[in-house]
């Protein structure tokens, strides 16, 4: 899922996912780390099985009171010339 010289970020945001609303929650460069933060998000509550779903397959949630999203940046980019 992550790319090489890439990140996820995983923000927290409203029902609206506005900009101003997000919440940092964490910057995951491995699968692994990133699978183990979603699970241990489903295993305390926060996310059903649908809502892990959701995240992982539109980088998002809906409809929930506290939702999630997904943003991938690069790490180190190159400018090209």
């Amino acid at each position: 899922m992550i790319e090489k010289g890439h990140a996820l970020l995983l923000y927290s945001c409203n029902a609206w996912h506005e900009h101003s609303s997000k919440e940092l929650l964490g910057v995951f460069t491995d699968n692994d780390s990133f699978i183990d933060y979603i699970s241990d998000m489903k295993s305390s509550g926060q996310l059903s099985e649908e809502t892990t779903e959701d995240l992982l397959r539109d980088r998002q949630t809906q409809g929930l009171e506290e939702n999630y999203m997904i943003e991938e940046e690069m790490l180190n980019p190159a400018l090209s010339v």
